[in-house]
């Protein structure tokens, strides 16, 4: 099993100045997230019995499933931007 991230690096600066780095804690929402996911279980079950029910066979869980695996995926992924005349340069990092 993959586990989603945990942390966010962001790095601000210029080639001339000192870096700003910026550490998100993004492991801190997962609470939020997991009981959100507990009370959508009963509202999704709900809503695959009706579309099944109605021919439109939808397999929300598998939804659900296939976004946190996108997320978790995420996990090392590297962005940098850099401006044309080189002023400012970002770094963002998903660990």
């Amino acid at each position: 099993m993959n586990l989603p991230p945990s942390l966010i690096h962001l790095e601000f600066g210029t080639a001339e100045k000192r870096k700003i780095n910026l550490w998100i804690p993004i492991f801190l929402l997962w609470p939020f997230v997991l009981v959100l996911l507990i009370i959508a279980v009963p509202v999704l079950l709900v809503a695959d019995l009706v579309l099944t029910a109605a021919g439109l066979p939808l397999n929300l869980f598998r939804l659900i499933c296939g976004l946190l695996d996108i997320l978790s995926a995420l996990k090392g992924t590297l962005v940098s931007v850099d401006s044309r005349r080189k002023e400012t340069v970002i770094h963002i990092t998903i660990l």
